[in-house]
This record gives C-alpha cells, sequence and structure tokens, in this order.
C-alpha cells in the first residue's frame, strides 16, 4: 500500500499488539493473523 491511506487502515480482523517495542504474539494457530476479506478486496489493484 502506498500513498495517503499507507497507514491509516489495516487488513487483518485483529491488529498485531506492540508492547516494549516488539510485536507480542497471538495465541493462535499458524501465523497468527486473520485476513479482512472485505479490505483485502478493496486495496486489489487491476492492472
Amino acid at each position: 500500500m502506498f500513498g495517503p491511506l499507507l497507514l491509516k487502515d489495516d487488513i487483518v480482523s485483529v491488529p498485531l499488539t506492540f508492547a516494549d517495542g516488539q510485536v507480542a504474539l497471538p495465541q493462535t494457530p499458524g501465523l497468527g493473523v486473520e485476513l479482512d476479506e472485505d479490505k483485502l478486496h478493496f486495496y486489489t489493484r487491476q492492472p
């Protein structure tokens, strides 16, 4: 992502938690992130 929306929105449904300068690891299986499919579709660019 680039431009004015660079740090305004996130495509994950539960944001990452930062503590003491580090990312706190989620307790969920896998990578620990779940993508918001609607936002992902919204930000998809077509060539």
